[in-house]
């Protein structure tokens, strides 16, 4: 953040959000599932990274988090 700041351009940051979805489905259906090897995780432990960012680089401009969905 701070060399975009430094540069004193208007960019665009798009960062994503993909880790966390993987779920591995058990032997026993949703009985066992997520199984070992999923890495599913909260939708707040998926965007931390960006929630953060967007605190540090919002003072006095805009941060918009969009959904994948809302940009078809």
């Amino acid at each position: 953040m701070k060399r975009i700041r430094e540069s004193k351009v208007d960019v665009i940051v798009n960062l994503t959000c993909g880790m966390g979805g993987y779920i591995v489905v058990g032997d026993n259906g949703l009985a066992d599932t997520p199984a070992p090897g999923s890495d599913f995780c909260s939708q707040e432990d998926r965007m931390r990274h960006v929630i953060d960012l967007c605190n540090e680089a919002s003072t006095g401009r805009h941060c918009t988090l969009t959904a994948e969905s809302q940009l078809r």
